[in-house]
């Protein structure tokens, strides 16, 4: 069917400039950290505290994100019982935020009061390990102000934000977040390619995507976030086993966000 195409052509308008008024100002707050100095310095970093876990660093692997936390119950997942394990065994996350009578809290779904603050996630984060990367899905229109409050109270090296309306992407765009477009089968071409930091990708009814459509965007200088099957409840071994044999070097460029995040850090491991 013409949706499964695989990768995108790449063929789009040249990107407009933000107007100067939108501009981040070098004196801003929070800023993103340069990709090559946040690779070396996590790199460096997980060699040090956590040696042989190559994969997580994203050395010859990927970089291992877990889905909500690291979960082993589903009451767990979005909890800070889930988060906190996911850091301390040294994995990224994926998150999902939204907000509560003009508060960041995390949650899937509409939340109730008390919820879970945002704040709470991102202080045991800061607490860990900076340097892990965080996937911030963003459930609602308007969070630009809480989230950017946030990002600047615990300074995380590795951000950035996806899953908007095109229209409050513009709004994330403006004011300086890393920003990763989606590609899937009903998604064949990701929106506004040219400005963001990076594409989530995504297959809802089968793996339409192959090593090529990874490849083609890190060559466009793009990060990689690759949805695990798991997610979407299908079985992930042949996803996983394409991402493995393509042998991904790119340090920091390709992530997998995942429920199984050991289960995916051995089987990317690599022996030294």
């Amino acid at each position: 069917m013409a949706a499964l195409r695989g990768p995108p052509s790449f063929h789009r308008p040249p990107a407009q400039p933000p107007q100067e008024t939108d501009r981040v100002s070098e004196h801003d707050g929070w800023r993103a950290v340069h990709r090559s100095q946040r690779a070396d310095s996590s790199l460096a970093r997980m060699r040090a505290t956590r040696p042989g876990l190559r994969a997580s660093a994203g050395e010859g692997a990927v970089q291992i994100l877990s889905h909500r936390g690291y979960w082993r119950s589903a009451e767990e997942k979005n909890s800070t019982t889930a988060f906190a394990r996911s850091f301390e065994l040294g994995f990224g996350t994926e998150l999902d935020l939204r907000d509560l009578a003009r508060r960041l809290v995390v949650s899937h779904d509409p939340p109730a009061e008390p919820g879970l603050p945002a704040d709470d996630v991102l202080a045991i984060h800061a607490a860990h390990d900076r340097s892990l990367p965080l996937a911030l899905n963003v459930k609602s229109d308007g969070l630009q102000d809480l989230v950017v409050a946030a990002l600047r109270r615990h300074a995380p090296a590795d951000a950035f934000v996806f899953d908007m309306s095109i229209p409050d992407t513009l709004h994330w765009l403006r004011r300086g977040v890393p920003v990763f477009t989606r590609h899937s089968e009903v998604e064949p071409e990701p929106a506004l390619y040219d400005q963001a930091a990076g594409v989530w990708l995504d297959a809802f009814h089968g793996d339409w995507w192959d090593a090529d459509v990874v490849r083609r965007h890190v060559e466009a200088g793009k990060r990689v976030c690759v949805v695990s099957p798991e997610l979407h409840r299908r079985d992930h071994r042949a996803a996983w086993e394409r991402l493995r044999v393509a042998e991904f070097r790119a340090s920091d460029r390709v992530l997998l966000c995942t429920d199984l995040p050991e289960d995916a850090r051995g089987f990317f491991a690599h022996e030294d």
